[in-house]
């Protein structure tokens, strides 16, 4: 196996475990224009259904590109969906809105000084100022932050606060803002809060401290105490729980999408399909999924009960499951997709720390019984690791430039080089889709740009920035933060272009899991015709090719 050395980032992860994956918006009618489009966003804000009016938003933001209303409702959404996940974190209600102001004041500074020394281009602390306070003014007509922020304040004292926030967020667009003026302009307001309106300041404080940092760009936030172990634990590929993926339902149901091989809620007996009802005898109906999965975490060793319904019978099933350390895999799959033709198939779910060994084990399993050529399969891939991206590629590549990133901060420049030692060079295809991302491009722009491989299926999402991980010295918080752009090959940029495939093939309708089905391949193919196509081309290549060299 080939290791490659060089300074360590982590790509975004577009949607990353043990998070649950939220229900998406309908898709958009071939014919809703952009007035129909805001009225049915307009609708899931006012029900709080944050995560549905972003992905409408962003849908509507394809077909009107230049429609800078739909950009601000996107962003305000997104200010909604955070204030949400905030509240309903422990270590955000738990520790950081304890902190005293001055340990407050010195987080906000630090978290400025961070992004002005290591974003990737260089930030205009003016904009920053005008997102704390846009964002705090969003906050003020959010249901949960009134109601945990704002105490006993009348209407009246709230437009007050709104019209007083107003007049500091015009103040602030005349004039160069420096770090300095920047805290001190914050400091001041939080304090004139708490001398008109008895506010405590670590509410106001906290909410200008994170929106600031959503004024850079989509992918950069900062992490509560939680969010950052829970991306540390994503990172090592694993984590302490129960070992479900779960998304919400329209009816505020919990349901349970997959159970993860060798994981305590396996163990114990939990299926896919499965609706939790309750979480240690509290009912979970109509919570949000993030409280509700949050309910299910916990110390290692410590035991949760819960009770579900299965096969939409009204019979109600109860589990005690004990909380471990739970692994996620990088290959969901592997198996000869037709063992005849020698012919395998991986599919790769996550780029993380243990990505190249699970691979190497996976192709190792395959070439026993005779692998002639690879699928591997990254659709719905969101990313990881760069170094895990870069030494899958490197895997099928002897040499040549397999991506570089561009970045202001120290070490965030760099060339990622193929080396010949150790590489296979079996016919490969690989399988993209729209939500192939970030690191599953990285591998597919070098696999495509050196010609080693056949690329199907649908253009891939267009994440071309990398984010550090930068944790936090003031308090026990951290950064996500963009640092770099990444390039492919020939010095193409991957931001909101991606990759294309060499051959076009639509999505098809999901699969499912039938992993334990003797017929799992079978329908598989029957109802996938990108990796039909795929199986097709392999098929193509091998028979070109000398037998001799795998």
């Amino acid at each position: 196996m080939k290791r490659l050395f060089g300074p360590v980032s982590f790509l975004l992860l577009i949607a990353f475990l043990p998070v649950p994956a939220p229900a998406l918006a309908p898709p958009l009618g071939e014919g809703e224009e952009l007035d129909d489009l805001l009225v049915r966003g307009s609708a899931l804000e006012s029900s709080g259904q944050w995560q549905k009016a972003i992905d409408l938003y962003e849908q509507a933001l394809k077909r009107h590109p230049q429609s800078r209303l739909l950009r601000e409702k996107l962003w305000e959404c997104r200010v909604h969906r955070c204030i949400a996940r905030r509240y309903e974190d422990s270590s955000f209600t738990g520790q950081l809105i304890r902190l005293p102001e001055a340990k407050l004041v010195a987080f906000f500074s630090e978290v400025v000084t961070t992004i002005q020394e290591n974003y990737y281009r260089t930030p205009d602390l003016a904009k920053l100022r005008a997102a704390a306070f846009r964002s705090l003014l969003v906050a003020l007509h959010n249901p949960v932050f009134r109601n945990r922020a704002l105490g006993q304040l009348s209407e009246q004292d709230i437009r007050e606060l709104e019209q007083f926030t107003w007049m500091y967020l015009k103040q602030g667009a005349h004039g160069r803002v420096t770090r300095e003026r920047l805290v001190y302009d914050t400091l001041r307001f939080v304090r004139e809060c708490r001398s008109r309106w008895q506010l405590r300041e670590a509410p106001i404080l906290l909410q200008l401290t994170f929106g600031l940092s959503q004024g850079l760009d989509k992918y950069t936030t900062c992490l509560t105490p939680k969010r950052l172990s829970d991306l540390y634990a994503l990172i090592d590929g694993e984590f302490v729980g129960i070992g479900v993926e779960l998304k919400g339902s329209d009816d505020g149901h919990l349901v349970v999408t997959n159970v993860l091989q060798n994981s305590p809620a396996q163990r114990a007996g939990l299926r896919k399909g499965d609706v939790i009802v309750a979480v240690d005898g509290v009912p979970i109906q109509g919570e949000s999924v993030e409280r509700a999965a949050d309910r299910l975490q916990g110390p290692e060793g410590s035991i949760v009960q819960v009770l579900v319904r299965r096969d939409h019978s009204d019979r109600l099933l109860e589990f005690r499951i004990v909380r471990g350390h739970v692994e996620v895999p990088s290959v969901e799959r592997y198996e000869m997709l037709s063992p005849s033709e020698g012919i395998g198939y991986v599919k790769l779910v996550a780029f993380q720390r243990t990505t190249v060994q699970e691979l190497v084990h996976a192709v190792n399993q395959l070439r026993q019984q005779n692998l002639k050529a690879l699928i591997l399969d990254l659709r719905g891939n969101p990313g990881g690791l760069l170094s895990a991206a870069v030494d899958v590629a490197d895997c099928f590549l002897d040499s040549g430039t397999i991506v570089s990133t561009s970045g202001r901060g120290e070490g965030q420049s760099w060339t990622y080089w193929a080396r010949p030692t150790g590489t296979w060079h079996f016919p490969l295809v690989l399988l993209v889709d729209h939500d192939s991302a970030s690191a599953s491009e990285i591998v597919a722009g070098a696999i495509k740009e050196h010609k080693r491989g056949l690329l199907i299926g649908e253009r891939t999402y267009g994440k071309g920035t990398v984010q550090s991980i930068l944790p936090l010295h003031t308090v026990n918080a951290g950064l996500r933060l963009t640092t770099a752009e990444f390039l492919s090959p020939s010095g193409r940029p991957y931001s909101q272009r991606g990759v294309e495939p060499d051959i076009y093939v639509a999505g098809s309708s999901p699969v499912g899991h039938e992993a334990d089905s003797p017929y799992a391949a079978a329908l598989r193919l029957s109802r996938d015709h990108q990796l039909r196509m795929a199986l097709q081309k392999c098929r193509e290549l091998v028979a070109r090719r000398p037998a001799s060299r795998h």
